[in-house]
């Protein structure tokens, strides 16, 4: 959050500018200020993961999520009535897994 201001005034409107001006070689000032909010971003960035747990890491999710996830989607989206609330659980139960270590296999390891 501390960054989006960065972002929104030094970077994002610079870009559309830098591509306008290029044809006529004037891009050169617009590309430096998104250097410099870049910078400030990366440096905002490096100050804020250097707290004490600041950065966490999470396993890998199990390849199952993301098909049960999306079969849920689709099924939530393509049937009518209230048989389509039945998309929900697959939906849940793929998110309780999303990046947890935990694998369901059938040979139980």
């Amino acid at each position: 959050l501390l960054a989006m201001p960065i972002f929104g005034t030094l970077i994002m409107p610079m870009a559309p500018l830098s591509v306008l001006a290029a044809p006529m070689g004037m891009d050169a000032q617009f590309v430096a200020i998104m250097d410099f909010g870049i910078s400030l971003a990366v440096v905002l960035a490096q100050w804020l993961t250097s707290f004490e747990g600041a950065v966490r890491y999470f396993g890998a999710s199990p390849d199952w999520v993301l098909p049960v996830i999306g079969a849920g989607f689709l099924y939530t989206i393509l049937t009518h009535g209230r048989w389509r609330y039945l998309g929900i659980m697959p939906i849940f139960i793929g998110l309780l897994f999303i990046g947890s270590p935990w694998r369901i296999s059938s040979a139980g390891i």
